[in-house]
């Protein structure tokens, strides 16, 4: 994608267009290949490595923020929607064993399910998480995600079958068929990104207004299950601003361009800035950080439930996002509590040394 210059011929000036004040639009040329056209309105929606922003917005600056899951190696294996489990079989009394034998078990398409590994060293043991699909759905994808050192990228077919049968030993030892397993071992893992977000998500190029949507404007690891989310916010917006400003007169661009950029660059930072701590350690690429993380996680849960006031003891992140609550404020009330912990410990800190003192 390029964005090309201007008309220069008397030929291209003469067929430019006249506003209602007479004055000559100036045209925005765009290259899309060998395709050359003139859009009034130019959507981003091309990624988190955007062309549309890289050539229409220069000026935009991309701040990347380091995150615990940015990096984690994933890929998706295809099995059947009801997929064979294997459980022990209970007693009259409710007890397992005593003679029960196993149970065969079929999963639910519409339910949820983790499945644990049973291996359990860091470079073997995985997780599968199957979402819920629609009833007569055929087929459902597990997720696997992991560090880039683990095991399970290096592995061919046939052991891979192996590595599944002796992980996953409560589902049936063909739960994935011998194709899947090709096609898992083939395939190149995808990589999650760093969170990021553009300073600037609406331009003007001429009499083009160019908007990013989407990842173009705001990226991040799939921790909060927001990415979809966050750009149906966006085209929701879209959508509201130009309708607000399609009758406005002449400068009807510049006011969408300025309202969208008021509206949307905030949000994409905050919830770029609320990915990177919302819940980054539930792949278990460090367990130890992880119990640090809940352990956090559960006094900003019970803070909040006892100091009701949001801007002193907001919930978790996480917990506010799933509430629907706008990402600026759920970004504003974390940032304004963490400031608030980190006075009172800073306080309770300045009273020890003040009581050391005065006891000496």
């Amino acid at each position: 994608l390029e964005i090309l210059p201007g008309p220069h011929s008397q030929e291209e000036e003469a067929e430019e267009e006249e506003d209602a004040n007479g004055q000559r639009s100036k045209t925005c040329r765009v290259r899309v290949g060998e395709d050359v056209y003139e859009p009034r309105i130019l959507l981003g929606c091309d990624g988190f490595q955007s062309k549309t922003r890289d050539a229409a917005m220069p000026e935009s600056k991309v701040t990347q923020l380091d995150s615990p899951s940015a990096g984690l190696l994933y890929k998706m294996v295809s099995v059947s929607s009801r997929f064979r489990t294997t459980s022990a079989a209970h007693n009259g009394d409710g007890n397992a064993g005593g003679g029960g034998g196993l149970l065969t078990l079929f999963s639910k398409p519409e339910q949820t399910y983790a499945v644990p590994s049973a291996l359990k060293s860091r470079k073997q043991n995985l997780r599968l998480g199957f979402l819920p699909v629609r009833p007569g759905a055929a087929t459902r994808t597990a997720n696997i995600i992991r560090r880039a050192d683990h095991d399970v990228w290096r592995l061919d077919p046939s052991s891979l079958r192996r590595f599944f049968a002796d992980s996953f030993p409560q589902l049936a030892s063909d739960f994935i068929s011998d194709d899947e397993l090709a096609s898992f071992a083939s395939a190149r893992p995808g990589v999650f990104p760093k969170c990021q977000f553009a300073t600037k998500v609406a331009a003007k190029k001429n009499d083009c207004a160019v908007f990013l949507l989407g990842d173009a404007a705001h990226a991040f690891p799939p921790d909060l299950g927001q990415g979809v989310n966050s750009a149906l916010e966006d085209v929701q917006v879209l959508g509201d601003v130009l309708k607000k400003t399609t009758n406005a007169p002449k400068d009807n661009a510049n006011a969408a361009v300025d309202e969208y950029q008021r509206l949307r660059a905030p949000a994409a930072e905050a919830i770029a800035r609320i990915v990177q701590c919302g819940f980054p350690f539930q792949y278990s690429q460090a367990p130890a950080r992880e119990k640090v993380f809940f352990v956090g996680f559960l006094l900003r849960l019970l803070l909040a439930k006892l100091v009701p006031l949001r801007r002193l003891c907001a919930p978790p992140v996480v917990t506010s996002v799933l509430q629907g609550r706008p990402y600026v404020d759920v970004w504003q009330e974390a940032s304004s509590s963490t400031l608030f912990y980190k006075s009172l410990a800073a306080a309770a800190l300045v009273a020890s040394i003040l009581r050391l003192f005065i006891i000496i």
